[in-house]
């Protein structure tokens, strides 16, 4: 339904998948500082999308401290809304 989709993609969601589409950065931190939010914030966004199957977080081989960099499955998302008949009684 439409308010299941508004519950799972935020705006702030919409925000995070569009500048890692646009920016293609190489850490969350980066995208934090690309989008100018709260580093903690930008992770727990990036994972709801993850468990969409939007984006996948990758472990960055060369980082001593687990760096996760951001892919985006998609380069777009489609939403098809097709309204219900209303029946007017």
């Amino acid at each position: 339904s439409m308010d299941s989709m508004l519950r799972l993609i935020s705006k702030s969601r919409f925000e995070v998948f569009a500048a890692i589409v646009e920016h293609k950065p190489g850490s969350l931190y980066e995208l934090a500082k690309v989008l100018e939010k709260d580093p903690s914030n930008v992770l727990r966004d990036t994972k709801a999308l993850e468990l969409l199957g939007l984006v996948k977080l990758v472990e960055v081989a060369d980082s001593e401290r687990g760096k996760l960099k951001p892919q985006a499955l998609y380069d777009k998302i489609v939403f098809e809304f097709e309204p219900q008949k209303m029946v007017v009684g």
